[in-house]
């Protein structure tokens, strides 16, 4: 049955792929042209965080624009004003363009993906929603490794590269376009209370708004980061492309450890070797030691692509039945707000410390949410094993999660039918 269902989706899933790979190749070489364009690190870190600044409003925007146009007109619009938006970086390279294209950049691939998941959740059953979403969680950390490796196809100074994902955002119009699979309803946007959320679980709060700030200041920084410690555009590609697959790879064995113990336990574990690892990669001279930097950063993308995923788990696991939705748009709301934060937090370290303090930063929140975690596991027991539920791995990249199912539960759940009711402040 999953088989004729990505049958069905397989033009949605090609679009979803074009769209990573024509953004993963945008967002590294943007932080390669802008070091190439003499802009400073702070000016960087202010255009990569306008990325986030987008994202967040293209989150609130997009399902009010659904509801108007619906799924596939939404989707042209979007991805038109994506691939004109590409062209426009090479034609005015300046800072402030810059950060006011990155948000538009934001705002129509927050969209984008948003039409792509919500069609997907809408149509899938629930018993196969955790196969798709294993495909889905490949197709988007490939598609975004794939990214990396095509800025080594021209010159980062040309305007070639920004042409090639201008076509590549361009492409993904085609496959929704020529669909059979028929549109969902219009999706509905839920009511959010933070303080509820925190409430629910505040070691998911924190440990989600943490994610956030490290998986942006990785995203947007790291290019920079290459370019200030003498990486040609090859090793910057190869860094950042073992850092998606570290992700790929051990997100499922790490979240699944989950599983069975307190996810809390698992974070202090995770964030620990996060913090451990970031310290050793700042330390460590990348171009001598090339095969332990990137041994390292295998394992750096494994535990910092992983975060996400189990403290969403862990806010499921202690959420009430029916609030699926709610929690997971306030998830997603915090990841945005950190993510939006860590480009610019990262280039101020950088600029002050050098740029191995974009991973001494990432040590720092790993460190913070280590005892933020030890704290809680000291105040409260665990959900019980009976409110426990499956972990699925849910990207945390450029993409915005999976989007779930108010009656399928959480994505990164199956929740179980006999689940009792929720107990508070986990």
């Amino acid at each position: 049955m999953l088989a004729s269902h990505v049958r069905i989706f397989g033009a949605l899933l090609t679009s979803l792929s074009l769209l990573l790979i024509g953004m993963g190749l945008q967002n590294t070489l943007i932080g390669v042209r802008a070091g190439i364009e003499g802009f400073s690190t702070l000016e960087t870190g202010l255009v990569m965080s306008g990325y986030f600044v987008g994202y967040l409003a293209g989150c609130w925007l997009a399902p009010r624009t659904i509801i108007r146009a619906g799924h596939i007109r939404t989707f042209s619009l979007l991805a038109s004003l994506a691939s004109g938006t590409a062209i426009l970086y090479a034609i005015e390279p300046q800072m402030w363009s810059w950060l006011a294209l990155r948000i538009l950049t934001g705002a129509s691939v927050a969209g984008l993906y948003l039409v792509v998941e919500s069609w997907l959740n809408e149509a899938t059953t629930r018993e196969h929603r955790g196969g798709l979403l294993a495909l889905y969680l490949v197709i988007n950390l490939g598609s975004l490794a794939l990214g990396q490796q095509l800025i080594n196809a021209a010159e980062p100074s040309s305007f070639t590269l920004f042409a090639l994902s201008s076509v590549l955002l361009s492409l993904a119009v085609i496959p929704v376009a020529l669909t059979r699979a028929q549109a969902p309803p219009p999706p509905t946007t839920p009511q959010l209370s933070l303080k509820r959320l925190y409430a629910v679980s505040p070691v998911a709060l924190v440990g989600t708004l943490l994610a956030g700030l490290t998986n942006g200041a990785f995203w947007g920084m790291a290019p920079t980061y290459g370019q200030s410690i003498g990486l040609d555009v090859f090793r910057i590609a190869n860094f950042m492309t073992v850092v998606v697959v570290g992700g790929m790879v051990l997100q499922w064995p790490l979240g699944r450890a989950s599983d069975f113990m307190d996810r809390r336990l698992v974070l202090i574990a995770i964030s620990a070797a996060l913090a451990v690892l970031s310290i050793w990669l700042a330390a460590i001279d990348p171009i001598a030691s090339r095969a332990l930097f990137l041994a390292l950063s295998f394992l750096y993308g494994g535990c910092l692509l992983t975060l996400y995923s189990v403290c969403n788990a862990h806010a499921n696991d202690a959420a009430a039945p029916g609030a699926a939705v709610e929690v997971a748009s306030g998830l997603l709301l915090v990841f945005g707000v950190g993510a939006m934060v860590g480009p610019f937090a990262a280039s101020l370290a950088m600029s002050h410390l050098g740029a191995w303090a974009l991973f001494e930063l990432t040590a720092v929140a790993a460190l913070a949410l280590m005892a933020f975690a030890i704290a809680r596991v000291m105040v409260r027991a665990a959900p019980p094993a009976e409110q426990t539920g499956e972990f699925e791995p849910v990207p945390a990249s450029l993409a915005p999660p999976f989007l779930q199912d108010p009656e399928a539960g959480l994505a990164t759940t199956s929740t179980r039918a006999d689940r009792g009711s929720a107990q508070a402040d986990v």
